[in-house]
């Protein structure tokens, strides 16, 4: 999935930090001039990132866009969560907040349905992201019929 961030060294940082995602290279370098004019040769303008979860994601940066791909989109057009998985939501909740991350309520346990058991917690990266994690909490898993 491709994400369009504004500053990509934070949100690299955040996503290597708070979601344990590793960077496995760069996709693209910046060949553009500034509008004032200076040179922004060599700057990486997207990072490839392998989570636990599996899922690899592009961080792009915004402001470099008009330079590459046009097929290159924000994965988060519609402003929904952006989903990753989670082994232990509960421990997980915890660990957000410690970090000082945005947690938006509690994480939520579906009781019944296709979804018993599944829990999501959601929060909110440092530029507005809208993220979320979604995972069986273990403690739920040993009192489970």
């Amino acid at each position: 999935m491709s994400i369009g961030v504004p500053d990509l060294a934070q949100a690299t940082a955040f996503f290597r930090n708070i979601l344990d995602c590793e960077p496995i290279g760069l996709t693209a370098v910046n060949t553009t001039t500034s509008e004032a004019g200076s040179q922004h040769a060599g700057v990486p303008s997207s990072r490839l990132l392998l989570c636990d979860s599996g899922n690899v994601v592009e961080l792009f940066d915004n402001h470099a866009a008009n330079s590459l791909s046009a097929s290159r989109h924000s994965a988060n057009r519609s402003n929904e969560p952006i989903s990753f998985s989670a082994g232990d939501v509960a421990h997980a909740d915890r660990w957000l907040r410690h970090e000082g991350v945005n947690v938006i309520g509690s994480p939520m346990t579906a009781t019944s349905g296709p979804h018993a058991g599944q829990t999501v917690v959601n929060f909110v990266a440092p530029w507005g992201l809208r993220l979320q994690l979604v995972g069986r909490n273990t403690s739920q898993l040993a009192t489970a019929p």
